[in-house]
């Protein structure tokens, strides 16, 4: 159970990586988007079109962007620290999740699926369950054997000379030993160990019911992060064409700045948000397949 809860960890942290890294990827195009607007501002405050406010406002966005930049790269540093630690290594190389992730097709979770009986019984707490009802089962029949009859059977034999003449003899003896004096006492403790003995049968009927409320709640988590990647792949489709109209209208001059920084903000928002939900399901996968 040890070692699987650590490989779930592990996978956890793995994606929280990429996911941070495609980010990183993420605020580099932003960045490239907002050079463009830049130049074109201050193209407008070099005609006379604009004032120097505007300017002022796209600087800040980019500064903006520099922070997040700086949280993402100090979160990269210490997921890796984290990932490296749970892995026993000392230095970890991990691959990029390049820009462009909305045209990753993820595996369905049909793909994952398992029989949730089947799924149950390979669960290592059903097994624990099995064996504490088992022993406890063993523990009535010890009770119950105090309190029947035992019977020692021996042997004893010797040898003499008389009159130079050898003699064997044996004997051979039994006990039967009843312990009246404990009955009062032994029913008692074989009623108790009956008891935990249904007890422990309980606990496994409760065990069985609570890992498939675990697995379904694990399967409904999985195919919920799945939907959430075509919406937020919607979103991103939306934000981009918003923003590309909006570049537009800018530079014609039909629209503002604010609407046109609005209009970064959101697709920034967006391809944030489907890479967060690409990660969101792999981890999500690694939990199914943990409890299942």
């Amino acid at each position: 159970m040890t070692q699987k809860d650590i490989t779930l960890q592990v996978a956890q942290h793995y994606w929280q990586l990429l996911s941070l890294q495609a980010n990183i990827s993420t605020l580099d195009s932003v960045q490239v988007q907002l050079d463009e607007v830049h130049r074109l501002t201050q193209q407008y405050v070099d005609a006379g079109l604009t004032t120097r406010n505007d300017l002022l406002r796209v600087e800040l966005k980019e500064k903006e962007i520099a922070s997040s930049r700086l949280e993402l790269e100090n979160g990269i540093s210490t997921v890796k620290l984290l990932l490296a630690q749970l892995c026993g290594i000392y230095t970890l190389s991990v691959p990029s999740l390049q820009e462009g992730c909305h045209d990753l097709a993820p595996l369905p979770p049909s793909h994952y699926l398992k029989d949730k009986d089947i799924a149950v019984q390979n669960r290592e707490e059903w097994a624990l369950s099995q064996k504490n009802e088992e022993a406890k089962a063993l523990a009535v029949k010890m009770e119950k054997g105090k309190l029947l009859p035992s019977l020692a059977v021996g042997v004893n034999g010797f040898y003499h000379t008389i009159d130079r003449i050898d003699h064997t003899n044996g004997m051979v003896f039994a006990t039967l030993s009843i312990p009246i004096s404990d009955w009062w006492g032994g029913n008692h403790a074989v009623k108790k160990a009956k008891l935990q003995q249904l007890q422990a049968v309980n606990n496994r009927m409760e065990a069985v019911e609570k890992l498939s409320i675990d697995i379904q709640s694990a399967w409904n988590n999985l195919e919920e992060a799945y939907k959430q990647i075509d919406i937020a792949r919607a979103s991103v489709e939306s934000a981009r064409e918003n923003l590309r109209m909006h570049r537009i209208f800018y530079g014609a001059g039909t629209t503002t700045l604010t609407d046109l920084l609005d209009a970064i903000t959101l697709y920034t928002q967006a391809q944030s948000q489907l890479v967060t939900s690409f990660a969101t399901y792999q981890m999500r996968v690694a939990e199914y397949r943990r409890k299942s």
